[in-house]
């Protein structure tokens, strides 16, 4: 029976991933020699059968208006070409998942050059018996340490899915929050929409696929 558990688990995400989106506030504090200044953005996580994403859905939204109003002015031979980014954010970054191996990459731009970062990082946790409400969800509390910060996280069970924000995963059930140390960087569920169309979210360039440690440098 107990070889049999992570089939069950795996089962249940595929069959409760088609066409989810969670909304999730980011706080987080870009200078950290002034912790007044908190910045907040809404990201959404896109879930499918095949994987998730994890973006603004505000960037995308401009990006997009950006690309179409680019192809007009285009299409009419345009001597003058302007085109105007409404994006006010700070988060550019995609986050791509597949699953089931949770095959990460991060998409982001470099010098106007556009990069596809894989991260095989694996991220180990260590689940604890502490419960909370966060939300209307009974959750419970995990730790780990990646990307030079010490992390809590709350997961629920009762939504099957091992996936959660930015580039996080790995545990029995979403994660509906979670955050560093310092409170530095701050990811909480908002909202949950079921069946929704699935965004395309794909890159009008072609991004050049990189390493982690070959990003790290170029960065």
């Amino acid at each position: 029976m107990k070889n049999l558990i992570p089939i069950f688990l795996l089962i249940s995400q595929v069959i409760f991933a088609q066409n989810q989106r969670f909304i999730y506030e980011y706080k987080f504090i870009q200078d950290s020699t002034n912790r007044q200044d908190s910045k907040s953005e809404l990201l959404v996580l896109d879930l499918s059968n095949s994987g998730s994403k994890f973006y603004s859905y505000e960037k995308y939204r401009a990006d997009s208006v950006m690309y179409a109003e680019l192809q007009k002015q285009v299409a009419a031979q345009s001597n003058n070409i302007v085109v105007n980014n409404t994006y006010k954010g700070s988060i550019r970054y995609l986050v791509e998942k597949s699953y089931p191996d949770f095959k990460t990459f991060i998409y982001n731009s470099v010098g106007g050059d556009d990069y596809k970062i894989s991260d095989d990082r694996k991220i180990n946790w260590k689940i604890l018996p502490e419960t909370e409400t966060v939300g209307t969800f009974r959750t419970q509390k995990a730790e780990t340490e990646m990307y030079g910060r010490k992390w809590t996280a709350w997961f629920a069970p009762e939504i099957p899915v091992q996936d959660g924000p930015y580039k996080f995963y790995g545990l029995p059930g979403l994660i509906v929050k979670i955050q560093d140390k310092t409170e530095s960087h701050i990811f909480e569920l908002k909202g949950v929409r079921k069946d929704v169309a699935q965004t395309n979210t794909s890159r009008r360039g072609k991004a050049v696929e990189i390493t982690q440690a070959q990003y790290k440098k170029l960065f």
